[in-house]
């Protein structure tokens, strides 16, 4: 028998919508680190790199063990244990001296993040139905990029103060938490359940070009969101070591990047409408430009150019990703394939220390590994097109 829903309030959906404030908050702190090069002078580019970085792995292995701890862990607890271990682990650094503690505060900060990425999309999928779904997941998009934007500008401005002062940011997790306590009903039982308890029972599973066709895309994935935490985490280093700007520059830099994915998460359907299917190698091919712009010019309003173009070419490539995954694959493995997509992007957040130390091994200038990825970018897009031309023959 199906429920009829009840009709929500709009604190409520602000509240749900905040939860995904925080899910890309691990990389807003990247403007400290030219900061922590010099806090930890003993310690190698890549292992202070690292702390932003770490907290996308322990994200990556939570998103991955979420169909497990779902079975034992009920949406409430999920989402307060991660706000608080968020709030707690995040502020941490600010009492925290050594290395090795913040480190162990940022894998914390990745687990509770880890404990409310899927939740903050499944909220919107078992509250809401239709068109207001629809709407809103759309608005949980946008509200993921403007919480990066402007956890990363506020993280800028404290650096004024202090390194450490940066990570009074995740103090935000508190103000959710409330929110989230405070206008968020309990777990709704929704006919919306019931269909995906019985879709999950029937056994589809994937044939062998549905499992091509998802690896491709979780590989592009990978790839996209490689190049964009690289950019995020590398960009102050070079701003400030080869003293093109200063490090507040480098933070209102990577805020521009952010904004610019936040702007792309707005026109992304007329970008489709207009593009079409030449949506993504026109927009890898505009990536490598700002990616070369930031790597060979030494002018910051130039770079800035260079950050805003990358930052919007990037969001409508992984955009592209998820949408085009939905307009191949039908609706019963669509859910698979979607998950494996992200678990693709969130493994290369994770990898992205490790990727860069691998360019530096071909060349530690750190002007390269832009170069590098534009290349690669370069070389990807007329591959695509070249298999957009095959099929049209």
């Amino acid at each position: 028998m199906e429920i009829k829903m009840k009709k929500h309030t709009t604190m409520e959906i602000i509240a749900i919508l905040s939860l995904s404030l925080l899910l890309t908050a691990t990389l807003s702190i990247s403007g400290i680190i030219p900061s922590l090069i010099k806090e930890f002078p003993d310690y190698s580019r890549s292992s202070i790199e690292l702390l932003v970085s770490v907290s996308s792995i322990a994200t990556t292995i939570m998103v991955g063990l979420n169909p497990f701890i779902s079975r034992f862990l009920s949406e409430q607890v999920s989402v307060t244990v991660g706000l608080l271990m968020v709030g707690l682990a995040g502020v941490a650094p600010l009492g925290l001296s050594t290395y090795e503690e913040i480190l162990i505060a940022r894998i914390l900060v990745g687990i509770g993040i880890g404990l409310l990425n899927t939740r903050a999309v499944s909220l919107i999928g078992e509250r809401f139905t239709g068109a207001q779904r629809s709407k809103l997941l759309g608005f949980r998009g946008s509200a993921e990029t403007l919480g990066q934007t402007v956890l990363t500008i506020i993280s800028g401005q404290l650096l004024l103060i202090s390194w450490n002062s940066s990570f009074l940011i995740y103090s935000v997790a508190f103000l959710v938490l409330f929110l989230y306590w405070g206008f968020v009903p309990k777990d709704e039982k929704l006919t919306l359940e019931k269909d995906l308890t019985a879709a999950s029972k029937s056994n589809h599973h994937l044939n062998k070009e549905q499992a091509k066709i998802i690896a491709l895309h979780a590989l592009l994935a990978n790839i996209l969101i490689t190049v964009t935490v690289s950019t995020i985490i590398r960009v102050p280093s070079m701003i400030t070591e080869l003293n093109i700007g200063t490090m507040l520059q480098a933070n209102r830099m990577i805020s521009i990047f952010m904004f610019a994915g936040f702007l792309s998460g707005i026109v992304f359907g007329q970008v489709m409408t207009y593009f079409k299917k030449n949506v993504i190698p026109l927009f890898l091919f505009l990536s490598a430009v700002g990616l070369l712009m930031i790597g060979l010019f030494s002018q910051i309003f130039l770079i800035s150019i260079g950050a805003f173009i990358v930052g919007f070419a990037l969001s409508i490539c992984v955009a592209w990703v998820f949408n085009s995954l939905s307009n191949v694959l039908p609706k019963e493995v669509l859910s698979t394939g979607n998950s494996i997509a992200l678990f693709g992007s969130n493994l290369g957040a994770a990898i992205t220390p490790f990727v860069l130390k691998l360019i530096g091994f071909i060349n530690d200038d750190l002007r390269f590994s832009f170069i590098f990825q534009a290349v690669v970018l370069i070389a990807i897009a007329v591959l695509i097109l070249f298999t957009i031309r095959k099929k049209e023959d």
